[in-house]
């Protein structure tokens, strides 16, 4: 993660390094797509619940500082996490929590992806009833998948991932749970607060 003094510098004024953020941290945009590239692109960062997709075929789209993402329980019952995005003409594939079946088909010009990402089919794309041309290799063409960790309920992404590895990054948060039998802790309730009209960093300082 970049230094954050280096971040916020542009937005202080010199004799107040030492104070708390200053108010562009909160409100300015270009402070919050700074942000977007670094925290929350080059970081561990949860963006869902496992117990949220518990069908084969459920998928999830998340908005995630500025990165449209679809999370994915496949066939094999694993959580994938990928871009949600068709590698045809860039359509958004899943506009809506629910459950797909055994394929993402693009609304557009159908091209169709299984469960792990690979591409499936591509109607028409040679021309009329020609549908894989012999020059297309389709594992070139399957969604782009996120680095991905589910830790108990919680899914991370690490967007570019280059992040070190989340048992490296948790390895703080573990020793603290240590001693916590997973097995028994199960979601009774989950508060949802709806959408908050807010800096993010306005509700990790009050709650």
């Amino acid at each position: 993660m970049h230094d954050v003094t280096e971040i916020l510098r542009p937005f202080w004024k010199e004799q107040d390094l030492l104070s708390g953020l200053p108010a562009g941290a909160y409100v300015d945009q270009a402070f919050w797509e700074t942000e977007c590239q670094t925290v929350f692109t080059r970081n561990w960062v949860c963006i869902g619940f496992a117990h949220e997709v518990t069908k084969r075929g459920e998928a999830m789209p998340v908005d995630f500082a500025g990165h449209p993402l679809v999370i994915v329980r496949n066939q094999n019952s694993e959580i994938k996490v990928f871009h949600n995005i068709c590698r045809h003409r860039c359509i958004q594939l899943v506009s809506e929590h629910r459950v797909l079946g055994n394929l993402i088909r693009c609304p557009y010009h159908a091209w169709a992806y299984d469960l792990d990402g690979n591409l499936r089919a591509a109607p028409h794309f040679g021309g009329a009833n020609t549908h894989i041309t012999d020059g297309m290799d389709r594992s070139k063409y399957g969604l782009i998948e996120i680095r991905r960790h589910v830790w108990n309920d919680w899914i991370f992404v690490n967007i570019d991932g280059d992040a070190p590895a989340f048992e490296d990054y948790a390895a703080s948060l573990w020793g603290r749970l240590d001693g916590i039998d997973w097995a028994k802790v199960k979601n009774i309730a989950t508060l949802d607060f709806g959408e908050v009209a807010c800096n993010w960093k306005f509700i990790m300082e009050n709650f």
